[in-house]
C-alpha cells in the first residue's frame, strides 16, 4: 500500500465529504428537505475514521521523516506541530 497515495484519497474524500454535509446544511437553512440520516453519516465518518486510520497513519509518516535525518527532520517536527 502507497501510504502517502491513501492520505492524499483520504484528505480528498474528507474534502467531498464536507462539501456533502454543506449541501446538506443548505438545504436545511433553505427550508427544503434534508436527508438527515446522509447528514448523521457523514458526522459518525468525520468523529471516527480520522482520528482511528488517518492520523495514525499520518502520525507514522511524520515519525519517518524525523527518523530520517537532520535534513527532514525539522520538516517532521513542523508538521508534527501544526497537526
Amino acid at each position: 500500500m502507497d501510504i502517502m497515495k491513501h492520505l492524499n484519497t483520504d484528505h480528498h474524500n474528507v474534502a467531498r465529504i464536507l462539501n456533502i454535509l454543506e449541501s446538506q446544511l443548505d438545504r436545511l437553512h433553505q427550508i427544503k428537505p434534508v436527508d438527515f440520516d446522509l447528514m448523521r453519516d457523514v458526522m459518525r465518518y468525520m468523529t471516527h475514521y480520522p482520528d482511528r486510520v488517518h492520523h495514525p497513519l499520518e502520525d507514522l509518516v511524520i515519525q519517518k521523516l524525523i527518523e530520517h535525518g537532520p535534513s527532514v527532520q525539522k520538516i517532521g517536527e513542523n508538521l508534527t506541530r501544526e497537526h
